[in-house]
């Protein structure tokens, strides 16, 4: 399995994702908040996929998926907005079917995967892996308590520096690590 693979399976999980949590649920339904400063399921996908979006554009200096699709969702928002820092009022603003989010998100899944395959031809051993283990830990802003997680990478037959290297660069283009970055502490090992 080569570095771009393991990429390739783990943007896949990330889609399976999204298709199963708005499968089947109306309009009304994924912009269902429990309390009023809830984010929907509507928002959590569109951000995810805004921000998938906007990075990886980004680090590969490509135009963003989005632009063929901002005016199909009407929001009230800069075309460059990606969700951070948004506002109750601007999360309820995020209202879309369920075939307009999967449709964006595969959009960007498809760039994604055509820009991880060419990255990295580094060989990788069957037995690679990555563990995350979520856990509860001391806010120190606040004294209560926090999210943690401890990220494993397990990359057996590479040069720990290259292995290291391959497990930074999938953090900061994860979606996950993208949307919880600066919210939770996050401890990165890697095992060779």
């Amino acid at each position: 399995m080569t570095s771009a693979e393991l990429l390739t399976d783990a943007f896949g999980r990330v889609r399976e994702v999204i298709h199963e949590a708005v499968d089947g649920l109306t309009v009304e339904q994924l912009a269902f908040r429990v309390d009023p400063d809830a984010n929907s399921i509507a928002w959590l996908c569109w951000h995810l996929s805004r921000v998938q979006d906007d990075h990886l554009a980004g680090a590969f200096g490509l135009t963003q998926v989005w632009g063929q699709y901002s005016d199909r969702f009407g929001l009230p928002f800069a075309t460059a907005e990606i969700g951070y820092g948004q506002r109750s009022k601007e999360v309820a603003e995020v209202r879309a079917p369920a075939e307009l989010l999967t449709e964006y998100y595969d959009a960007v899944h498809e760039q994604t995967l055509r820009l991880v395959a060419g990255k990295s031809k580094v060989k990788l051993d069957d037995a690679t892996g990555v563990t995350v283990q979520i856990g509860l830990g001391k806010d120190s802003s606040d004294g209560g308590f926090g999210l943690t997680a401890k990220i494993v990478g397990y990359l057996p037959g590479l040069d720990q520096s290259v292995a290291s290297d391959l497990v930074e660069a999938a953090h900061e283009v994860c979606p996950y690590s993208k949307a919880t970055r600066g919210n939770i502490d996050v401890d990165i090992s890697v095992k060779v």
